[in-house]
């Protein structure tokens, strides 16, 4: 993971509130507000995303390499973390095998045999739980055409089976059975206009739970939530507001994560049947 070394907060949370709210200023003031549509979170995250894969191709990464290594992210890149109730920069390895553990803890407490992932990316998370459930049915949903295809090339290349499609969740979904547990993993954080809907569809589509690790920011308190909110204010992403209309059962704010992009569990129930 590298050398963790803790930050001094205060100078972090004033340089970050001052950074977002003069951004969101200027694109005010400049009358172009970003919009987080389909179209360009495409644009976004295609060419990343075909960078990633041909480097992928170029390598000899093992699966745990590829499942912890962060698209876009070089030995230079910036990781900001709450770890252990301090703020430390450096890799975000840990953070990361954290939270895909805590999800593959939910998984196995509901005793789930099958899983669909909304906004699967690369595939990172599927073939991380994969490899410690290898009995899990595994499909995964994803917008960005390159990413559907690096996932399915590091499927074949580890030998751990799962099924990737690109496809707009904000979209009837093209299956027809639901899984025990739909999830997803700062997916919908990407659609904040079409949050609802998407989870919506992801209760469907669930026997057991919808389960979302979503960063909400409106609900953390204190000087690095707002540095937090403006923050999301400024890329468009996703508030708490979006998740009003559903029946909640659980919200949790992580421990640790990313410190302006810190994760919160949501838990949704099913609306679908059991056969």
């Amino acid at each position: 993971m590298g050398d963790l070394r803790p930050i001094q907060p205060t100078l972090f949370v004033v340089r970050a509130t001052a950074r977002f709210a003069a951004r969101t200023i200027v694109r005010s003031v400049a009358h172009k507000q970003y919009r987080r549509t389909a179209k360009a979170v495409q644009a976004e995250y295609d060419p990343q995303r075909e960078t990633f894969r041909r480097s992928f191709l170029e390598s000899d990464w093992s699966a745990d390499e590829y499942v912890m290594t962060d698209v876009g992210a070089s030995e230079t890149y910036f990781f900001a973390n709450v770890l252990d109730r301090r703020l430390v920069v450096g890799g975000s390895d840990e953070v990361r095998h954290r939270l895909l553990t805590r999800l593959a803890n939910e998984i196995q407490r509901l005793s789930a045999r099958s899983v669909i992932e909304v906004g699967s990316g690369t595939g990172r998370n599927l073939l991380f739980l994969k490899a410690r459930m290898p009995y899990l049915k595994a499909t995964g949903f994803e917008l960005s055409t390159p990413s559907v295809e690096v996932a399915r090339e590091a499927s074949h290349r580890y030998g751990i089976e799962a099924a990737f499609y690109q496809h707009d969740v904000t979209e009837p979904w093209p299956v027809e059975d639901p899984a025990d547990v739909v999830f997803s993993v700062h997916a919908l954080e990407q659609m904040p206009l079409l949050a609802t809907k998407a989870a919506q569809l992801m209760q469907e589509h669930a026997r057991k739970a919808v389960l979302l690790f979503e960063p909400l920011p409106d609900l953390w308190s204190g000087p690095m939530g707002l540095a937090s909110r403006l923050r999301a204010r400024y890329l468009d992403r996703l508030r708490a507001h979006a998740f009003d209309a559903l029946s909640v059962e659980r919200k949790e704010l992580l421990p640790d994560g990313m410190a302006l992009n810190r994760t919160t569990e949501v838990v949704l129930p099913p609306l679908a049947r059991s056969a």
